[in-house]
């Protein structure tokens, strides 16, 4: 997917992240811009294995597991996570992942081991990697459960290290909270 830039008078500049379209694959729906909780196995294998039972999300003490929209056809109402909303805040015990009885998540020996997606920084919106940041320290590494891993600060700027990186959203919704608009966002 690519990512649309408009310019602006006084060299300012737009920026949103382009949704990738949806692919059709074993009869379902694989659609890049859908976030599972984690655990989660590989999306074909997922459609087929979720009931739709909202277990994962009942489950959820933080409420960040919602049911995706109806407009993604055989993947509607299936459990996802939306940083902008709620993110993942990555439980100790993954009460979500012991929730599911039908295996579409799976265990993981440790929060580095989840895999739900990668944060992507568009600098161009980002309050600390202007030149009129002054010494801030960025909110999405302050907030981040694997701050200094996943992401850290270059010359007081955020840096995603996508080896570390586990799709959380922690960041994403700590950018919300602190910029006019969103800077970093979680792409599966």
């Amino acid at each position: 997917s690519a990512d649309l830039i408009l310019l602006l008078p006084h060299g300012r500049s737009f920026s949103f992240f382009a949704e990738r379209p949806a692919e059709k694959i074993a009869g379902g729906t694989k659609d890049h811009s859908l976030i599972r909780p984690p655990g989660a196995v590989d999306e074909a294998e997922f459609l087929v294995l979720c009931t739709k039972c909202d277990d994962c999300m009942n489950a959820c003490p933080h409420g960040s597991i919602k049911k995706a929209d109806r407009k993604f056809g055989s993947a509607g109402n299936t459990p996802v996570i939306i940083p902008s909303e709620k993110p993942c805040y990555l439980c100790d015990d993954f009460p979500c992942i012991k929730a599911c009885a039908t295996k579409a998540l799976v265990p993981v020996a440790d929060r580095r081991e989840v895999r739900m997606g990668k944060a992507y920084i568009d600098a161009t919106l980002c309050y600390n990697g202007g030149e009129d940041s002054g010494k801030m320290y960025p909110m999405c590494v302050l907030k981040c459960p694997l701050s200094g891993e996943a992401i850290s600060t270059e010359d007081s700027k955020p840096v995603v290290d996508h080896e570390k990186c586990v799709g959380c959203g922690v960041c994403e919704s700590a950018c919300l909270a602190v910029n006019n608009q969103v800077a970093i966002r979680v792409r599966r």
